[in-house]
């Protein structure tokens, strides 16, 4: 029994320290990365120019460090280190992991690993600190066989201390944005990637987790850049290839909310087949792409200008789509799905397309249709090559009997979804170049910041005030529409007129409102034209909800949004560790 009160003592003295909180026995404070800020601007060569900043509390170790791996064509160069006291860091040719403190300090160097390199640098002192780490990428682009392209990992997992914070940003002389690019981000989700003022911007949107690293698939027009490391796949296989890992749950995006516009295929609001986009990536076609000086792409009030009886815009429907879209007479995306419809009404009106009853073998389902295109020998003039390309896209989503139904078409749009968003995008880059042709953009020099300082010339596309005028035309003829007293009298029975303001008034979202007026004017419009059908109407909006669905469950980042937890890779990738020790 003594034995035993002995032991019993020592205990209860053992306990009272812990609640007393001894001082001998709180453990040490640990090290710690606050947060890491990364800044990619990408060379006219491909390469990238690499700016990190590290906030860091350290308490032991001798070394920083951050890894690469799978590099494959791409170098790393010209390392450089400096700290939050101005020092400028030695640069080795080599580095001994096993060295002490003093041998590190003020020193970095890149060294070759076995599936890679890894960066370091010595700690020097510590406490709280900054360091800030410079260095290139090579061959940081890719060229894809039918495109370019940047898949990268930029951020390793497993670091020693897992960084508070991580936000890179990428950017470059030609401006990043929705209309012209896609991106999707792997391996911290919740975190985020979008595309913010002509850059690209991934946010762990805090801590990043043990196993979380940060990698980029970034699809890029072609010619972009100088780019030579050539790559043997299209984008699409690496899409598909990032995209093999990820659980199917994330990639899910809700549907846009339908919105009911006659004669329209797609008139429930451009994501359809336009691939949904939420409403937070949605940016115009390629704004930062033109400067429209100090009145920017503000208009008149309506109600402020003149008629306009004409059809503007040289009765060009997708010169006449961008103009309304990039002058906000619409949202990006109703523009997208006004120049669906519109090819669709013109379509119609040509004879080359028709609404027949869908059947469910020999018996037509209740309430529902199909459309029947017409096989054509597609005419070869350059005004007309994206009007058949997307002719064929949809004719693609057919059967053998060229029959569109709703279930096929929502399968079309899960497999194609990103040839229908470089549509647009070369819709967007049509309408430019021909604006660019007729002298309403032109190009003025303009003195530019380089990146590491001092400026050079470039040439800026500018909006000359000819082309405000026709943004104003278009409005004109917008408020003719949607008052047809103003129309001389002989034309107000002209159906094939009233046809072409219909398929004009389906680029500029009001074709129902029209339609009603014509219906109202003109009853014989009815019983006339080809534009009345209300089984049209219902076709056309069954099979562009279904196109929604489809496309927004397959599209999932592409336009910007939620990093997906897993997937991913590219160059950069397949490194673990990093931060200090």
């Amino acid at each position: 029994m003594p034995k035993l009160k002995g032991s019993l003592s020592i205990l209860l003295i053992m306990l009272a320290i812990l609640l007393m909180g001894g001082s001998t026995l709180q453990a040490a404070p640990s090290t710690t990365i606050d947060d890491i800020e990364m800044y990619v601007y990408i060379n006219k060569d491909g390469s990238a120019r690499i700016v990190e900043i590290w906030r860091a509390t350290i308490y032991e170790g001798t070394q920083g460090s951050k890894p690469y791996g799978n590099l494959g064509n791409s170098e790393v160069i010209n390392f450089a280190v400096t700290d939050d006291s101005g020092r400028v860091y030695n640069s080795e040719p080599s580095w001994n992991i096993k060295g002490d403190f003093d041998s590190k300090k003020y020193k970095n160097a890149i060294q070759k690993t076995s599936t890679g390199i890894e960066l370091y640098w010595g700690i020097s002192q510590y406490g709280q600190r900054t360091y800030t780490l410079s260095y290139t990428i090579t061959n940081f682009v890719n060229q894809y066989k039918d495109s370019q392209g940047i898949y990268f990992s930029l951020m390793p997992k497993e670091m020693n201390q897992p960084p508070g914070s991580v936000r890179i940003t990428l950017s470059s002389e030609d401006k990043f944005d929705e209309s012209r690019h896609m991106i999707w981000a792997f391996g911290y989700h919740p975190g985020t990637i979008r595309f913010e003022e002509g850059s690209i911007v991934m946010d762990s949107k805090g801590a990043l987790s043990g196993s979380g690293y940060m990698a980029a698939l970034v699809r890029i027009p072609d010619g972009t850049y100088d780019a030579s490391n050539k790559i043997s796949k299209t984008f699409d296989d690496v899409y598909y290839e990032a995209m093999s890992t990820v659980n199917s749950s994330e990639s899910s995006n809700s549907a846009a909310s339908v919105a009911l516009i006659l004669l329209s295929i797609i008139g429930v609001g451009a994501p359809l087949m336009a691939v949904t986009l939420r409403a937070s990536k949605c940016v115009g076609p390629a704004p930062d792409s033109v400067n429209f000086g100090e009145t920017g792409k503000t208009l008149p009030d309506i109600n402020s200008i003149e008629y306009c009886e004409d059809i503007p815009c040289d009765q060009d429907i997708i010169r006449a789509y961008w103009m309304a879209s990039t002058y906000q007479m619409r949202s990006v995306e109703e523009a997208r799905a006004g120049i669906i419809g519109a090819f669709l009404l013109k379509w119609l009106k040509e004879g080359t397309l028709s609404v027949i009853p869908a059947q469910d073998g020999r018996k037509q389902k209740k309430d529902t249709y199909a459309i029947g295109f017409q096989q054509l020998n597609l005419e070869p003039e350059p005004e007309r090559v994206l009007e058949n390309e997307l002719r064929k896209m949809l004719i693609e989503g057919c059967g053998e009997n060229l029959i569109l139904t709703t279930k096929a078409f929502e399968k079309w749009c899960r497999k194609n979804y990103n040839r229908l968003y470089r549509w647009f995008a070369q819709a967007d880059n049509y309408a430019m170049e021909s604006l660019e042709e007729k002298g309403l953009i032109v190009h003025v020099p303009q003195q530019v910041p380089k990146f590491w300082g001092g400026t050079r010339t470039v040439q800026v596309k500018t909006a000359t005030e000819k082309m405000k005028e026709e943004a104003i035309e278009l409005l004109g003829f917008k408020k003719v529409l949607l008052d047809f007293s103003q129309l001389p009298a002989g034309q107000t029975h002209k159906v094939s007129l009233w046809e072409e303001y219909l398929i004009f008034a389906q680029v500029l979202g009001i074709a129902d409102i029209v339609q009603k007026q014509f219906s109202e004017l003109y009853p014989e419009f009815d019983r006339r034209s080809k534009f009345t059908s209300d089984i049209t109407s219902f076709v056309m909006i069954s099979i562009a909800q279904a196109g929604c669905n489809a496309a927004s469950e397959s599209y999932s980042s592409g336009g910007g949004g939620d990093s997906f937890s897993g997937g991913g890779g590219g160059a950069g990738g397949s490194s673990s560790g990093g931060g200090f020790s």
